[in-house]
């Protein structure tokens, strides 16, 4: 094995002015099978954490991330019930009827308000005869999703049909017409 200079950079700007010794041997790659490693008698010296701990708390900072992003959420989300509930900028209607023509007629139908319920701060609709909903996806538009789109919470992008107009808080029964098909290709 080759011995490497004892002075390995430091692993952090944090700690630029305490670098971190550790004596290592590298071993054969002319295989491409090679390895770093330190010498059996030989420990580690280093100032401040050890990478363990780094994993450690980064693991700790992304878990606390993502609890806080879903507590920032739920706070936004109840906030803009409040204000759709509090002060309707548009008339809701409690049932809309779906006629699909050119398909796919599994989303046609008879849709009744979900009371109690908001998406993205705008009304939620589900479909009489089966399980499918009327609801504001988080672009801004109307769309008719399915059992996907309820799984994930309606956060997804997706829908079967969707207004390509932004809804601005009209309902859907005020949106043009002509809303399009999602055909993924």
């Amino acid at each position: 094995p080759t011995a490497l200079p004892n002075a390995i950079a430091p692993f952090s700007a944090a700690h630029a002015s305490s670098p971190v010794d550790i004596d290592v041997e590298v071993h054969d790659f002319s295989s491409g099978n090679g390895y770093v490693s330190p010498p059996q008698d030989q420990r580690y010296t280093q100032a401040g954490p050890l990478p363990d701990e780094l994993s450690t708390l980064r693991l700790e900072i992304q878990e606390h991330n993502a609890q806080l992003m879903k507590l920032v959420t739920k706070r936004l989300e109840q906030i803009a019930n409040r204000r759709a509930v509090g002060k309707p900028q548009h008339p809701v209607t409690e049932v809309l009827t779906v006629t699909l023509p050119n398909g796919p007629a599994f989303c046609a139908g008879r849709y009744q308000i979900v009371k109690g319920r908001m998406v993205h701060g705008h009304p939620l609709w589900k479909n009489t005869d089966g399980d499918y909903w009327i609801f504001s996806l988080s672009t801004g538009r109307w769309g008719i999703g399915g059992g996907t789109e309820m799984a994930e919470n309606f956060e997804g992008r997706g829908a079967y049909v969707f207004c390509p107009a932004p809804h601005g808080g009209a309902m859907p029964s005020s949106m043009p017409r002509v809303w399009k098909r999602n055909n993924p290709t």
